[in-house]
C-alpha cells in the first residue's frame, strides 16, 4: 500500500504472516490447512484481531511455510466497509468504495479457461469461485470479448508483476457472473486505513466472523460480557453488521449505566467510538450490548468452534435476546431451522471492546467568522495528539461570562451568538473523559455606535448629506436651513453613515477624508467599521438585493425609521481572509471605473452629435452648412 506521508513509496506488509496465522498450525487459526487456500474471513479476522498486519522485512514470505511468529502489529485496522451491486451495471457503490478508500478485495473464478489472453477475464457459466484479487479501478467503454456489454474492472492479480501481458494486471468483465454477484451486498470489500485513535488494548473472544446468527425477526439484542484487567479507559467498541442496520450501543459497569450511543451502519465492520471514554478499574465487570433493527431478518455475528482451531470463549459471557430482557447463553445455544444455517456448536458474539492506558491530549482551534455585525459564528476544532478530529465531549463555550456547553461531532463544535456592542472575549474549553482538556480564546469587537460628539452648525457647509441609490456622501446643497432645536454630531472619515428613513433606498456610504469633522444630524448616524475591509462592506450592502428587502425592519410612527441597533442584526456575509475581501472591493472598482469611464465617453459623443446637428445644418438665411464634407460645394436648396 502507499506509504501515507510518502506517495512514491510503498508500505510492504508480509502475507507470510497473514497465510500462517489465518490457518490450521496456529492456535489463533482456522481449520483450514495452511497453503492451500482460504476464505477471506480468515484474512479480516487476522486484521481486526490485531495479529497483523506486520511488516514484510518481519516475515518474509515463503510458499511452503507453515509456521510464523506472533509480533506487535504494525497497525491496527478499524473499519471494513463490504459492497455488492444488484445488477451487473449498477456499480456506484463499488467505484465510490474505490475512490475513498482504495483497492476492493472480490472473489472470482479463476481458469486458464477464463483468462482471454492474460489480459481478459468473462465467466459466463460458472459463478463458483476459487481466487482472490483486487479491483483498483474500472473503465466503462473497454470491451471484453463475449460479454454482453462494454465494461470491466481494472483488477490487480496476486501473483506477481510477471505474470499476464500488462504487468500482474487485468480487465475483469462487469458481467463476469463468479465476482459481485447481483443482490449480494457484501461480496467485495475495502479496508479503512484510518485510524483515529491508537487504541492499547483489544478485549475480545472472536478471532474471526464465522457466521451470522440468523431468526426470523427483524431486532435483535446481544451482549459481551468482559473483566477489566487493568486501570483504564474504554474508547469504543466493534462489531460486524450483515446488512444495513439502525443499532442502539449501552455500556454497563458493574452493572451500571454508564454509556449510549445509537446510529446507522452500512453493512461491515465498524468500530464505534464511544461518546465519552468510560473510566475502567482493574476488576470491574463490564457488558457491551447492542440492540440491531433491520429491513429482513437481523442476523448476530458469531465466531465459531466448528471453524477454529481454539476456542477463547466460554458459558455465561456471550449472549443474545430477542425482547431485551430473556437472555440466551450463546454458547449453549442451538438452532437447525433457518435455511442455509446450522448452529450445532459453541458460538460467541463478535463484540470486541478498545481501551487506552493514558488520557488522549488534545489541542483546540477557533475559527471566529463575523463582519463586525452581529450574529458572530464560532466555530471550535478539536484534535487528538494524533491529529485526528475528536468524536465526543463537549466544547464549553465562555462568551463574556455567558456560559454555552456544546457537543463536539467530527472534531468540531460550533455556534451563533448575537454579542453586545463592543469587545467580546471568548474562551473555548474542551472537557471529555479520557481526554486532556485544551482551551483556546479570541476576542470580537461588534460594529458600535460612536460615541456622540455634538457639533455646532452655523451654515449649511458643515453638514453632510448621503443620496439616494448609493450615490455618495457630500457637504448639503441645502442655500438656506432653519437649525431650529435640531442637534448634530461630528462625523469622522472611514466612518459608514446612512439616512435612517431612507436605507431602504440605498441612503448609504463611506465618509471620505475631505469630509472628515462634518456633522449630520441623528437620524443620518455613523457607525465605526470594525474587523471588516470598509470598501467590502459598501460593495455588499449596497446591492440593491440587499438593501431594498430591508424596508420591512424599519419601524416607528410617522415616517418608519432603520434604527442603528436594528442595523447591527443584519447578516452580511464575508470571506474570513480580509485579503480576499480587499480583493473583491478594488475588483468591483475596477469594473466601476470601467463604467464610468464608458459612460464619460457616452456623454462625449452625446454632445459631440449635439454639436454636429448644429452645425451640419445650414443656419437661417444661409445655404450651406458651418461644416460639411469637402466633396460637396453646391449650395444646398429649400
Amino acid at each position: 500500500i502507499n506509504n501515507g506521508t510518502s506517495l512514491v513509496t510503498l508500505i510492504d506488509y508480509s502475507e507470510e504472516n497473514m497465510k500462517n496465522l489465518a490457518a490450521l498450525y496456529s492456535p489463533y487459526g482456522w481449520k483450514m490447512e495452511t497453503n492451500n487456500g482460504g476464505y477471506d474471513g480468515m484474512g479480516i479476522g487476522y486484521l481486526v484481531s490485531w495479529l497483523g498486519p506486520i511488516f514484510e522485512e518481519d516475515d518474509v514470505y515463503s510458499p511452503n511455510s507453515i509456521l510464523s511468529p506472533i509480533l506487535n502489529s504494525a497497525m491496527h485496522v478499524q473499519n471494513i466497509v463490504f459492497v455488492g451491486r444488484k445488477n451487473y451495471t449498477e456499480n456506484d457503490m463499488v467505484k465510490r468504495a474505490i475512490m475513498n478508500y482504495g483497492a476492493v478485495f472480490v472473489s472470482v473464478r479463476s481458469g486458464y479457461s477464463t483468462y482471454s489472453n492474460y489480459t481478459y477475464m468473462y465467466n459466463k457459466d460458472n459463478g463458483t469461485c476459487n481466487h482472490a484479487v483486487a479491483i483498483v479501478g474500472w473503465d466503462d467503454d473497454v470491451y471484453i470479448p463475449d460479454a454482453p456489454g462494454k465494461g470491466a474492472w481494472i483488477v490487480k492479480n496476486s501473483w506477481g508483476d510477471h505474470w499476464g501481458k500488462m504487468n500482474g494486471y487485468f480487465y475483469l468483465s462487469y458481467y463476469d457472473v463468479s465476482s459481485l454477484k447481483p443482490g449480494a451486498m457484501d461480496d467485495g470489500f475495502a479496508i479503512l486505513l484510518n485510524d483515529t485513535i491508537k487504541y492499547d488494548k483489544n478485549y475480545q473472544y472472536d478471532l474471526a466472523k464465522t457466521d451470522y446468527f440468523f431468526n426470523k425477526t427483524d431486532t435483535v439484542w446481544y451482549k459481551n460480557i468482559f473483566n477489566a484487567t487493568d486501570n483504564e479507559y474504554l474508547a469504543a467498541v466493534s462489531t460486524y453488521f450483515d446488512k444495513p442496520s439502525n443499532w442502539e450501543l449501552s455500556v454497563y459497569v458493574n452493572d451500571i449505566l454508564k454509556s449510549t450511543k445509537s446510529g446507522f451502519s452500512n453493512t461491515g465492520y465498524w468500530t464505534i467510538d464511544l461518546f465519552e471514554h468510560v473510566p475502567l478499574n482493574a476488576g470491574d465487570i463490564f457488558e457491551i450490548v447492542f440492540k440491531i433493527n433491520v429491513t429482513g431478518d437481523a442476523g448476530v455475528p458469531i465466531a465459531e468452534t466448528v471453524s477454529l482451531n481454539n476456542e477463547f470463549f466460554r458459558e455465561g459471557i456471550s449472549f443474545l435476546s430477542y425482547d431485551g430482557n430473556e437472555w440466551l447463553d450463546l454458547y449453549n445455544l442451538r438452532w437447525m431451522d433457518y435455511p442455509g444455517h446450522t448452529y450445532n456448536n459453541s458460538q460467541v458474539a463478535c463484540i470486541k471492546a478498545f481501551t487506552v492506558f493514558d488520557i488522549i491530549d488534545t489541542v483546540t482551534s477557533l475559527d471566529i467568522v463575523y463582519n463586525g455585525f452581529n450574529p458572530v459564528n464560532i466555530i471550535a476544532h478539536v484534535l487528538n495528539q494524533y491529529g485526528n478530529p475528536v468524536n465526543c465531549g463537549k466544547v464549553l463555550f465562555n462568551l463574556s461570562d455567558v456560559i454555552v456547553p456544546v457537543n463536539v461531532s467530527n472534531g468540531v463544535a460550533k455556534l451563533t451568538y448575537v454579542f453586545e456592542t463592543g469587545l467580546n472575549t471568548i474562551n473555548a474549553e474542551f472537557v471529555a473523559f479520557g481526554y486532556i482538556t485544551s482551551k483556546a480564546n479570541e476576542t470580537v469587537e461588534i460594529l458600535k455606535i460612536p460615541v456622540k460628539e455634538e457639533c455646532v452648525v452655523s451654515s449649511t457647509d458643515d453638514l453632510l448629506t448621503v443620496k439616494l441609490n448609493c450615490g455618495g456622501v457630500f457637504v448639503s446643497s441645502e442655500k438656506a436651513l432653519d437649525f431650529g432645536s435640531t442637534k448634530y454630531y461630528k462625523r469622522h472619515a472611514g466612518q459608514f453613515i446612512y439616512g435612517k428613513q431612507n436605507f431602504h433606498h440605498g441612503s448609504m456610504a463611506i465618509i471620505p477624508e475631505s469630509l472628515d469633522g462634518k456633522c449630520s444630524s441623528g437620524d443620518v448616524p455613523t457607525m465605526d467599521i470594525v474587523n471588516i475591509d470598509e470598501d467590502y462592506l459598501l460593495k455588499y450592502i449596497s446591492r440593491e438585493s440587499y438593501y431594498v428587502p430591508k424596508e420591512a425592519f424599519a419601524n416607528g410612527t410617522g415616517s418608519k425609521r432603520i434604527h442603528e441597533s436594528t442595523l447591527q442584526g443584519f447578516n452580511i456575509n464575508v470571506p474570513t481572509d480580509i485579503e480576499e475581501q480587499t480583493k473583491i472591493a478594488n475588483f468591483l472598482s475596477e469594473i466601476d471605473n470601467l463604467i464610468a469611464s464608458a459612460e464619460h465617453e457616452v456623454e462625449s459623443t452625446k454632445q459631440l452629435k449635439k454639436a454636429m446637428l448644429q452645425k451640419m445644418f445650414p443656419k437661417k438665411g444661409e445655404k450651406v452648412p458651418e461644416i460639411r464634407f469637402p466633396e460637396f460645394t453646391d449650395d444646398w436648396e429649400q
